[in-house]
């Protein structure tokens, strides 16, 4: 049996190894014997063959013996089955240096990721997501996710600790190097790294500490006697220059090397060497040159040998040494299936392009679930920004990179149509351009992305800037952020001032302070501009002038003057006070941003009388044009009083018209006279206009009081410098006021119109007069007078007759009619009809409509003629409604269908 086992496994490899798919098949049909089948499959399974016949071998047990299987050895098959296909989706030159993982997909992928092969990764993700859509694998394509995050990460790892924020200056690449550094290309300045492969080739001869006597001409460093273990090697965090030369320092781009035989940090040109090391795994291992020398006394004339004899005449290298470092240089990072050994290997793994922004998105795009990369790559960013304050990073490529980051962040919500998350990648972007100023101005407690995104650490770190004085440090935090900016620019002109910086403070305090809404408010300024006046008056330095040609002041003149209160003015002769600077200061801030009371008591307070009166008697246009319109309806009963008082509306008109002059002949330079009263030139011209039109409806209202008996008002007549039921009531009169509606009715729609006034009211207001004078004839006529005005619809002249109607409580019933019939609408026919209790009227009106309408109109009427005990129209409305029933829906489309 055994025999016949082994003849079938040999004759099924011999054809797997032709790839002979259909006649390994055949021969498989001939064995009838199930458990003979199984047998032979399996053992030649067990043989580790090629990788198309553990393809074969795994899919055909798993296909017809999956309940033969322990459940243990089922998986091992069904692994060997994912690994085999990975390893046929890859190219043919990838077989040699993956196949002994074919056993373990998982493990396989994570070598291609340490190996740099994102096209591959990219092939052999993209199987497992179609063959892990089945639940009885090992592992699952959450598991395959976690992996790419892993590596991912490990892209923007530095590869060295983060150290403490330092308190001293920062230290950066200089500006040439780290602009021209790419963080995609940036790769490792030690060549000796890419020979870490197991298939490095180990026949040429390496120097060993066995069988050589130690140099002991080397007094300067001895190594220990032993290699020491990795727990016993010097920390990353705890050195910052190279051990060896004293001179390189670490940064991002001269990175840290352990010595395998001393355990130190060295530099990468202090540890271009190898030797074979006693216990490393990846002998021949990397030494630094104290021990390489002490180990070999001529290793320094060896090395100038070997190089000279590889190299060919004229300095040409030699193609195939060339080729074969490259091809060692292939597989750098190499993973079995002893996890110890694995474990050990992620230890020392990073990326030489570490960090890069490329290789991360490009590792998250393979990820199934889109929204969680954009995620990790905030993540990923907030993590990047600790290291700004590491003195051994290059700050500005780490904020490209993270820029870079969050756009690749964006993209991917972009992608998977999360536009709520955009809005979070524009927040944090906007973060780290705010963290490039404060790398751009050196400034050292840089704040992490993580941190200021909180409003609280924002608030603290501009409090530090402005402590520090980096007034536009602080301007660009709270602009960024969202904060006010009104105390730093305060802070910022305080500063200016203390320093005599006059004309700079005026251009910081001009960001902050508001010039008062009403310049007549009983207080002197906002607390801001006290706190400067006052600053002004007690710190700012005074001239001392007793006498024109004294120099010299005594004792007592110069301990008054460095009292906490300078006088300004006392030691100075008279009319020399306008003179000085800090004086004309002041009044150039309660100028610009104070009240009235505030410049008086400023003059007040510095015996400058005669200022004070005049600022309070100069000429103020605006508020002399205000006085004469008080004074053209002061004391005035009619309209006819109004008339003698035009000429205060004549004056108000010059007032406003020499403003408006001043206004277009002023320039753009501020000026000391803002606590006159100001407004715009749209302004000024408006209440001109309003000022005409008042004045020709006095003109007309005078001259209609002229022909019959004027019309006394308890109060001032009312006028268009009133609120707007001031205004109506304008209007109403002026419609009223002529021999008929029509003659008043045109200044009466320029009033409605110019002052965007509610026509209705108006319109109202006159029939309800109209309706009390009993002059129905012009109701009619003022309704015709709005017909044809251009703006009224037709439903607003019928409105304008229904509110008459109802005015007209006792009218006889002919004018009634008139009214009624001058409405064109029929509803509004019908509400007047009830209204007017004319309940058989609204009948006859209501059935001529069309039926659907009719019905509804007619219960309308039942319903008031029940209501006012109408039996007779309320018996009609009924029987009319029995006869007209309702139509069915369905009678109304055959109906609409005919």
């Amino acid at each position: 049996m055994d025999l016949l086992i082994s003849l079938y496994r040999e004759h099924l490899l011999h054809l797997l190894e032709e790839k002979d798919t259909e006649r390994s098949l055949q021969l498989l049909k001939r064995v009838e014997d199930q458990n003979l089948r199984f047998a032979v499959t399996e053992q030649a399974l067990l043989q580790t063959p090629g990788i198309f016949a553990s393809h074969f071998l795994s899919e055909y047990l798993l296909a017809h013996f999956p309940n033969s299987l322990l459940e243990m050895r089922c998986n091992e098959i069904r692994n060997v089955y994912l690994g085999s296909k990975l390893l046929l989706a890859l190219p043919e030159c990838a077989h040699t240096n993956y196949e002994h993982l074919i056993s373990s997909p998982l493990l396989m992928v994570e070598q291609l990721l340490m190996n740099m092969k994102i096209a591959w990764v990219s092939a052999a993700v993209q199987t497992l997501q179609q063959l892990l859509v089945e639940s009885d694998f090992t592992f699952s394509i959450e598991d395959v996710d976690r992996l790419l995050c892993t590596y991912a990460g490990k892209a923007l790892d530095i590869p060295f600790s983060f150290r403490e924020k330092r308190t001293d200056s920062v230290s950066r690449i200089p500006e040439s190097s780290s602009q021209s550094a790419d963080p995609e290309l940036v790769t490792s300045s030690s060549p000796a790294d890419q020979t870490n492969s197991p298939f490095v080739d180990r026949s040429r001869v390496q120097p060993s500490e066995k069988g050589h006597r130690r140099n002991k001409s080397s007094p300067e460093f001895v190594p220990p006697d032993k290699p020491p273990a990795k727990t016993q090697w010097i920390p990353d965090e705890t050195e910052a220059t190279c051990m060896v030369c004293k001179n390189e320092r670490f940064t991002m781009f001269n990175r840290r090397h352990h010595c395998r035989r001393c355990g130190r940090l060295v530099c990468s040109s202090c540890s271009m060497k190898k030797m074979v090391v006693e216990g490393c795994r990846e002998n021949p291992a990397r030494v630094c040159d104290q021990c390489h020398n002490y180990f070999f006394a001529n290793a320094n004339k060896t090395d100038e040998d070997s190089e000279q004899s590889e190299e060919k005449p004229g300095g040409i290298l030699d193609l195939s040494e060339v080729l074969r470092l490259s091809k060692a240089a292939e597989v750098q990072w190499w993973l079995t299936l002893n996890e110890a050994e694995n474990e050990v290997e992620r230890s020392e793994f990073y990326y030489e392009q570490a960090p890069s922004s490329s290789l991360c998105s490009a590792i998250l795009n393979l990820h199934s679930k889109s929204d969680e990369c954009g995620y990790q790559l905030i993540e990923r960013c907030c993590l990047l920004s600790k290291g700004l304050t590491n003195p051994e990073m290059d700050s500005r490529l780490l904020l490209d990179i993270m820029k870079n980051l969050l756009f690749s962040a964006k993209m991917i919500f972009v992608k998977a149509a999360r536009s709520h998350d955009l809005a979070l990648c524009d927040s944090y972007s906007s973060k780290v351009d705010l963290l490039k100023i404060l790398v751009a101005a050196s400034y050292q407690d840089i704040p992490s992305l993580d941190e200021i995104v909180r409003p609280a650490a924002v608030v603290r770190l501009r409090n530090q800037l402005l402590e520090a004085e980096y007034y536009n440090l602080a301007i660009e935090v709270s602009t960024k952020t969202g904060l006010d900016p009104s105390g730093v620019w305060h802070a910022w002109g305080m500063a200016c001032l203390k320093s005599d910086n006059l004309p700079g403070a005026r251009e910081k305090f001009s960001r902050c302070m508001k010039a008062p809404l009403d310049l007549n408010l009983k207080n002197i300024g906002s607390k801001l501009l006290e706190d400067v006046v006052q600053h002004l008056e007690s710190a700012a330095k005074p001239i001392l002038l007793v006498k024109d040609d004294e120099y010299f002041a005594t004792l007592k003149e110069l301990e008054v003057t460095l009292k906490a209160r300078c006088l300004w003015y006392e030691m100075m002769p008279e009319g020399k006070i306008q003179n000085n600077a800090y004086y004309q200061e002041c009044l150039y801030y309660l100028h610009t941003y104070g009240t009235h009371l505030g410049i008086i008591q400023f003059y007040m307070r510095h015996d400058l009388m005669r200022d004070a009166l005049l600022h309070l008697l100069n000429k103020d246009h605006v508020r002399a044009a205000m006085t004469c319109i008080r004074f053209f309806s002061h004391k005035a009963k009619s309209y006819r009083d109004l008339g003698n008082n035009q000429t205060w509306l004549v004056k108000s008109k010059e007032h406003l018209k020499i403003y408006l002059q001043e206004v277009s002949r002023s320039n753009r330079r501020k000026s000391f006279d803002t606590f006159r009263k100001k407004m715009s030139a749209s302004d000024v011209s408006r209440h001109i206009n309003t000022v005409e039109l008042q004045m020709e409806i006095t003109k007309f209202l005078q001259r209609c009081e002229s022909l019959r008996t004027a019309q006394v008002y308890d109060k001032p007549p009312p006028t268009l410098f009133g609120n707007s039921a001031m205004m109506i009531d304008v209007a109403s009169s002026v419609i009223l006021g002529g021999k008929n509606v029509e003659e008043g009715f045109g200044i009466a729609f320029r009033v409605i119109q110019d002052f965007q006034l509610d026509a209705f009211k108006v319109y109202s207001k006159v029939c309800k007069q109209l309706v009390q004078q009993e002059n129905y004839s012009e109701i009619l006529q003022l309704v015709k007078c709005v017909s044809e005005s251009g703006i009224a619809a037709e439903k607003d002249c019928d409105q304008i007759l229904l509110r008459c109607v109802e005015e007209m409580a006792d009218v006889p019933s002919d004018e009634l009619e008139k009214l009624i019939q001058g409405m064109r609408s029929d509803e509004i026919k019908i509400k007047a009809f009830l209204a007017c209790r004319m309940m058989r009227s609204a009948y006859l009106t209501a059935v001529k409509q069309e039926h659907e309408k009719a019905i509804q109109l007619v219960q309308e009427v039942w319903q008031a003629a029940h209501n006012l005990n109408d039996n007779v129209v309320q018996g009609i409305c009924s029987k009319w409604l029995v006869e007209h029933p309702p139509v069915s829906k369905q009678a109304q489309r055959h109906t609409s269908r005919k």
